[in-house]
């Protein structure tokens, strides 16, 4: 995935982590690519998801904490979009923790999520981020 499939949204600080999160997830992505089976190889792999996890809860985090301050209209319908795609991401890495299915998970990366993330933007962050640089003073 490219930093260019993605909208600019009217907050800089929102591209920004937007632009992280292409790029964590092209990382997960490249640890994939390289995980020849060994033990090495896996742990980066691991390693790589987990960041990619975390900074997406911490991305959706701060755009959740920003829509509050500014008393976003639809934030919980936003929000829920966040938490369903968080619920998602735990189902998938428990799944591939349980049974190391490359297949499955290169599924995810490279088309699940990615297809999500662009759909989100377009349609939820492009809105918030209207809304939030219209409103703040």
């Amino acid at each position: 995935m490219r930093e260019s499939d993605l909208p600019r949204v009217d907050l800089e600080s929102m591209n920004r982590d937007h632009d992280d999160q292409v790029e964590m997830l092209n990382a997960a992505i490249a640890a994939l690519d390289a995980h020849d089976g060994s033990e090495k190889t896996l742990q980066a792999l691991d390693e790589a998801l987990e960041d990619f996890a975390e900074h997406t809860r911490e991305h959706f985090r701060q755009e959740d904490d920003q829509m509050k301050r500014y008393d976003f209209p639809p934030f919980e319908l936003h929000t829920e979009a966040h938490h369903s795609a968080i619920a998602l991401l735990d189902r998938t890495l428990a799944q591939w923790k349980e049974d190391r299915d490359v297949e499955a998970l290169g599924r995810y990366l490279r088309e699940e999520f990615p297809g999500w993330l662009v759909h989100h933007v377009t349609m939820m962050d492009t809105f918030a981020a209207q809304y939030i640089s219209g409103n703040a003073h």
